[in-house]
């Protein structure tokens, strides 16, 4: 039966008729405000502890165990990263070399379009000379050749007049 504020003063009453008012009122102090059934014993806040400090450490070495596993993921991850590193350093020191060879490459063509230049250079300037020479001496002889014919002609027509 559930004891409520009522029944509490009516017995405080009966209580102070039998025992005194003042012993009533001692009695009811040491009467737990709402029933026996609500009270909490040590025993019980004791037990109720340690299955809490239970469950905390529990849940505690869960999340150790959680952050051991991503500790180990990271430490795999670093190890992966510097393996990749590894690899590509070799990649690029290769690539460094394969562009060495073609820089070497370029320089050697470089110097032969360079010669070659100025080879065809020297035979076009000898060709444009021997040409410019037979082109000259074709001019003076046509000259020559229609100055005789003209004189030829002036002569010609001297002794028809």
């Amino acid at each position: 039966m559930a004891v409520d504020e009522r029944a509490r003063h009516e017995l405080h009453n009966r209580l102070g008729g039998v025992l005194g008012s003042d012993a009533a009122a001692t009695l009811m102090t040491h009467l737990p405000p709402t029933g026996w059934g609500d009270v909490v014993t040590r025993d019980y806040l004791d037990s109720r502890l340690e299955q809490l400090d239970a469950r905390i450490d529990r849940r505690f070495s869960a999340m150790e165990d959680r952050f051991a596993k991503v500790d180990s993921r990271f430490a795999e991850m670093d190890s992966r990263f510097a393996a990749m590193e590894g690899k590509m350093d070799s990649r690029f020191a290769t690539i460094d070399g394969r562009f060495a060879v073609i820089d070497e490459r370029f320089l050697r063509i470089e110097q032969l379009i360079e010669a070659s230049t100025h080879e065809l250079l020297a035979a076009l300037r000898e060709e444009i000379g021997v040409q410019v020479i037979g082109q000259t001496r074709a001019i003076i002889f046509a000259m020559i050749t229609t100055v005789a014919a003209v004189c030829g002609l002036a002569v010609t027509l001297a002794m028809l007049t």
